[in-house]
């Protein structure tokens, strides 16, 4: 059953020829805007989008809401839910957002995850390096930074993903600003690292789960540290999710590709500071994840030694949301 609000969206749009399914759009920043455009103008009552942030090359940070209060709440409707946040597109690419994206319009279109929407708050930051991603779609494939111009220097851009201030001077110091993984000339320098910063900080005391979906390395789910192979202070809980996550995937899945679970660190296995999910952790949320996937790259990997079907992408898709349907119903029955 789809939620009527989004019928009369796709009616009317389809009317003007626009596509039917998020999953037929190429995505990039200008149909991520009009996608939310469309979604707030007709499902109001369950999504709300809001933009108080801007990057260097003046493209918009998003953050998008979706929660359907139940009617006994009355003026109750937003204390004591639990939040579960989910950031795409640290490390640029279009696979994490357009997965963001199909999470998004599974929660706001079809009713029969109305539960989820009603028991916690959904905060999405749908894309928190949209230069980093034109970039991408448009030039440099292996690009991981976004694309700010280093004052002082023939140096562009700095890595979201290792500006964060949670450990970010205890690594081998990156001398090159031309290097991939340059963290910035100290923590938190970056807009798109002070945006996520500082949703995890206005959130904090309700956030139950932060996801961090990212396209580098093994499919997967993977828990603190990064920065170390540091054991004494991880939450057995933490660990165990994880593997009950990737179970999920993996079942819904099938065996083409294995979803894992383990810890940043051991899966790098180097160092990593800066980290956003390492951040997380020290600011008290319960469980923070990095999720990693990449269908383009991997599905070309797997062609070369065995057949894949045409909606590869879509079972995948299919298969994450079948872990965040895991995760909720842990947050929501611990």
């Amino acid at each position: 059953m789809v939620r009527q609000c989004y019928v009369d969206m796709l009616l009317d749009l389809h009317e003007q020829d626009e596509a039917m399914c998020i999953d037929d759009v190429e995505v990039g920043t200008s149909s991520y805007l009009v996608y939310f455009k469309a979604l707030q103008k007709y499902c109001s009552s369950v999504l709300n989008v809001t933009s108080e942030y801007m990057t260097a090359e003046s493209r918009n940070l998003y953050e998008v809401t979706v929660h359907l209060p139940k009617e006994e709440d009355g003026d109750k409707k937003n204390e004591n839910v639990p939040i579960v946040l989910i950031e795409a597109g640290q490390t640029g690419g279009v696979e994490p957002v357009i997965l963001t994206l199909s999470f998004i319009q599974r929660l706001v279109a079809c009713e029969e995850n109305e539960n989820m929407i009603q028991n916690v708050r959904w905060v999405f930051l749908p894309c928190t390096n949209p230069d980093g991603l034109e970039y991408v779609r448009f030039d440099r494939p292996d690009w991981g930074k976004n694309t700010r111009k280093i004052e002082g220097s023939r140096g562009y851009g700095v890595a979201i993903s290792n500006n964060f201030d949670s450990h970010w001077n205890e690594c081998e110091k990156v001398k090159s600003m031309l290097d991939k993984n340059y963290p910035g000339p100290s923590p938190a320098s970056e807009i798109e690292t002070k945006f996520i910063r500082n949703v995890l900080l206005k959130y904090k005391d309700d956030i139950k789960a932060y996801l961090s979906v990212r396209r580098q390395g093994q499919h997967g789910i993977l828990y603190p540290h990064a920065f170390s192979d540091k054991t004494d202070d991880v939450d057995p809980r933490q660990v165990k999710i994880a593997e009950m996550v990737s179970l999920k995937v993996n079942q819904r899945g099938g065996n083409l590709q294995a979803f894992v679970n383990d810890s940043i660190y051991r899966i790098n296995n180097k160092p990593v500071c800066g980290s956003s999910v390492d951040y997380a952790h020290a600011l008290g949320i319960q469980l923070p994840y990095e999720v990693r996937v990449g269908f383009n790259k991997d599905l070309e990997i797997l062609k070369t030694f065995q057949t894949v079907s045409e909606n590869h992408n879509a079972v995948l898709r299919a298969a994450y949301f079948s872990g965040i349907r895991e995760l909720y119903a842990i947050i929501t029955n611990p």
